[in-house]
């Protein structure tokens, strides 16, 4: 094994780096390089990611994702069940994450009931396994695409095949106001291109169920109902609002 090579792995692991600086994750292991340097059995120097390096970009998806301010407290552990539906919700979520590829997942009900808690657990579990997830806020996001369809129509292609290519999409507060025909034909146009990527997941929150929904425009109803089957979960009109308590 040449001397030159063993040193030089010696001194590359030696050195700092400067990974922590920018996402606050110091490793000893690395000294916050990112990478190992090590000699092969044929003397070879080669360098291989550090363990530290899965935390590392599931911290980048989470900040890239939108959902950095909500992921902290959202966990399936603080996530209260004190009854049924609680209960059933839960235990679908943590059904979802097991066998939800390419499947769709819809909570509804009044504000307060735990669906932006509940997909956001779902999220945080996916970035863990270093899945690309997009949060998006309907009544943030959908305003913004609407006059952009009007004054940039370039720009609306690029977001909106971003928001469609994303391989985990959460939509908060889906249709949540007074519903204008545009806010219906975005949905549609957002929805039917995610249909068509039979691998992407979808969670939606909204306190629309999915029949007041099919009511409102069949065509994007049906297709959540069919991608969500197994997955859709409609709190009752009397159920508790946590933020009160």
């Amino acid at each position: 094994m040449p001397p030159s090579f063993s040193d030089k792995a010696a001194r590359l692991n030696a050195a700092p780096g400067s990974l922590a600086q920018a996402d606050g994750i110091h490793c000893p292991l690395c000294g916050d390089k990112g990478r190992i340097f090590r000699v092969d059995a044929d003397g070879c120097l080669y360098a291989r990611d550090c363990s530290c390096m899965e935390t590392r970009r599931s911290l980048r998806l989470l900040k890239r994702s939108g959902l950095e301010d909500l992921v902290a407290g959202c966990t399936f552990k603080a996530f209260q069940t004190p009854d049924a539906f609680t209960l059933r919700a839960k235990e679908a979520a943590l059904d979802y994450l097991q066998n939800g590829e390419g499947r769709w997942f819809y909570i509804s009900g009044r504000p307060g009931v735990g669906k932006t808690h509940l997909c956001t657990a779902v999220c945080r579990r996916l970035i863990g396994q270093n899945i690309p997830v997009r949060y998006l806020l309907w009544r943030e996001t959908a305003p913004a695409l609407k006059t952009l369809v009007h004054t940039d129509g370039e720009r609306y292609a690029a977001q909106l095949g971003e928001l469609s290519d994303v391989p985990v999409l959460y939509i908060d507060d889906f249709l949540k106001g007074s519903v204008t025909a545009a806010d219906l034909n975005l949905a549609f146009t957002l929805l039917n291109a995610r249909y068509n990527r039979q691998k992407t997941r979808t969670l939606i929150s909204s306190e629309l169920s999915v029949a007041e929904l099919r009511r409102l425009d069949e065509a994007t109803g049906s297709r959540i109902r069919q991608r969500a089957e197994g997955y859709i979960l409609s709190a009752p009109a009397g159920a508790v609002n946590w933020r009160d308590r």
